[in-house]
């Protein structure tokens, strides 16, 4: 069998024994196997996670494929279930911070903000196997949170849980407070005036998308020389009785223009000193999420949760956006003048060209 070389290096580099040794003991995991070690099932499920495996007999010949010791697919699906999926976690939170510590960089530089988009994917399954995790109409499914940088084109914080967990649950523990001038950019979802103050109180500036429904109380104009295509106020927002008393009063800007084929767009911030048309321009970054989520789904083995117990899917999603980023950040570091799916290609069928694979023997993850 042909071996892929490329990834059997970049497997190497990631996913390390030491570093593996020490999440295993801090999440209490004892190693019992000599052959099907932790390290080495993760580098199975991230193999398969390249090659878009749709179940653990082809996981098993994709990880052969790529030069790992032979695990069965039996195995490998028994140790999906008993390796703690926190394992898993750690090691994305700690290839997440290398990565974007690399690229770390201020591309707004005229807005003095560092950018984040926060979004949710669905993943649902059809079949409703997940008793741990059910959703409408006997299906059952989970959520990915992600916490994204436009300017480096890596997510740089991640959680995942149950389906039916409201997505402003986790606004909050994405923040970080207004360190470096951080702006956070969201959509719909995260609606909620109690965040939102919160967010104020703490500095936390942001610019979260509203829906038209809302009430727009006691509205004055914010600037009187903002272009005639954004109306722009400064506004309670709603009389819902869910709101806490002591936040019924507070006062948001709010930004309304018309986006897209004609779309409305109202955007709810705590940015004063920007103009609307800078306010929406930055927004418009929001939109790269949608294309990370869009890429990842496409291109990795999301398509096809083969796992049913919760800690083995658990694994599966986040090894494949570990995959991602691993991918993602050997791409953009790398003299590729292609695009990220052309590389993809490549990879898959090993046929980088030698002064690639000779770059990445110099310069390691």
């Amino acid at each position: 069998m042909k071996y892929n070389t490329t990834m059997s290096k970049i497997l190497q580099e990631v996913i390390k024994e030491k570093e593996i040794e020490e999440m295993s003991e801090k999440h209490k995991y004892k190693e019992k196997a000599r052959k099907a070690k932790v390290s080495t099932v993760l580098r199975y499920q991230m193999a398969g996670s390249m090659e878009e495996s749709r179940s653990y007999r082809e996981l098993e010949i994709d990880g052969m494929k790529h030069g790992l010791v032979k695990i069965d697919h039996s195995t490998l699906s028994r140790k999906g279930k008993e390796i703690p999926y926190e394992i898993a976690m750690d090691l994305l939170e700690l290839t997440m911070e290398r990565a974007n510590r690399a690229r770390k960089r201020k591309i707004t530089k005229e807005y003095n903000r560092f950018i984040r988009a926060f979004d949710t994917t669905f993943l649902i399954n059809q079949t409703g196997s997940w008793d741990w995790s059910p959703y409408r109409n006997g299906k059952s499914g989970i959520k990915a949170h992600v916490s994204y940088r436009p300017e480096t084109g890596l997510p740089d914080k991640f959680n995942i849980g149950k389906v039916l967990v409201g997505d402003t649950e986790h606004l909050e523990e994405f923040c970080r407070n207004g360190a470096d001038g951080d702006c956070i950019l969201a959509d719909r979802g995260y609606l909620s005036v109690a965040k939102f103050c919160h967010l104020d109180d703490s500095g936390q500036d942001f610019i979260i998308r509203i829906p038209e429904r809302v009430n727009l109380v006691s509205p004055v104009p914010h600037d009187f020389k903002t272009d005639s295509k954004y109306t722009d106020i400064l506004c309670c927002l709603g009389k819902d009785h869910s709101i806490p008393a002591k936040y019924r009063k507070r006062q948001f800007r709010v930004i309304s223009f018309e986006g897209n084929q004609g779309k409305q767009l109202t955007l709810c911030t705590n940015i004063y000193s920007l103009t609307a048309d800078e306010i929406a321009e930055l927004y418009r970054m929001r939109w790269n999420v949608e294309v990370f989520f869009k890429t990842l789904k496409q291109n990795f083995s999301l398509k096809k949760i083969f796992g049913k117990s919760l800690n083995s899917v658990f694994t599966q999603v986040i090894i494949n956006f570990l995959t991602y980023i691993v991918l993602f950040s050997v791409f953009s570091a790398s003299f590729f003048k292609s695009s990220f799916l052309s590389f993809l290609r490549l990879l898959r069928a090993d046929l980088l060209p030698f002064s690639f694979l000779f770059y990445l023997f110099m310069n390691p993850l």
